[in-house]
Parts: structure tokens; sequence; C-alpha cells
């Protein structure tokens, strides 16, 4: 989800892992993750917003839809992802919600300006954030 506090600065969360190798890993992600049975994707959306962050968000405004394919565990997914905007009054995030799996690879939440993330020269996923929230 592209969430964005009132001075139009987007929430991402840093994670790090252990890449394919065992080498660590590390980059600014937006908060999403999968859907329940039987869940549609603006419920998953503020699901997820809300278990990893502690947010709650008014309106969503759905940007994109795409099909992203990668590996894991050998094998290849396609995960088919929406991009939903929308805009929160509160910065203060909390954990609270998260899995046993995101406590221990989410490591810090910030909201970012576009501009500093990409002068920064942080890792951050999509790629096309810019963009994404230009929409």
């Amino acid at each position: 989800m592209l969430c964005c506090d009132p001075e139009g600065r987007v929430l991402l969360l840093r994670t790090a892992w252990k890449g394919r190798s065992g080498e660590p890993r590390e980059a600014w992600l937006l908060p999403g993750g999968g859907l329940e049975p039987g869940e549609d994707a603006e419920a998953g959306a503020r699901r997820e917003l809300f278990e990893e962050t502690g947010l709650q968000v008014g309106a969503l405004v759905a940007v994109d839809q795409r099909v992203v394919t990668y590996r894991r565990a050998g094998q290849l997914l396609d995960q088919h992802e929406t991009y939903f905007l929308a805009e929160t009054t509160s910065t203060a995030v909390h954990g609270r919600g998260r899995t046993e799996e995101e406590l221990e690879v989410v490591l810090e939440a910030r909201f970012w300006e576009i501009a500093a993330l990409e002068a920064s020269g942080e890792r951050y996923f999509p790629a096309d954030l810019a963009a994404l929230l230009s929409r």
C-alpha cells in the first residue's frame, strides 16, 4: 500500500533477509502481503497495513496492478499485486500485529519524501515508486 502522510511522504518498511547464497540483503518495502481466503484486494491491503503498522486509513484508490514472477525455494511463483494509495493523519507506527516472520525481518518504519529516498542510495521496491505515487 502507498500510505502517505499529510506532507506527501510515503511509508516504507526497512527489511532484512538472507539472499540465495546466505548473504544478508536489505531493502525498503511498502506495507502489504498476501490475501486471506475469500478476502478481496482492498480488504487485504487494509488488514496488512494495520497488522504491520497499526495504521488505519480512509478511502483507497487503486493506482496499479501487475504480476511479478520470482523464485522462492527453487520454485517460480507469480505474485499478483494491486497498489492502493491512501492517506493517513497519523505517523505513529507500531508493529504489534506483525507475524513472527515479520518481527524478524522488519527493522524500521519511516515516512520518506521520494526525492530524499532516491538521493539516499537506499535500495527500495518497487523501483518505480515515484511513478506510482504520481498517479
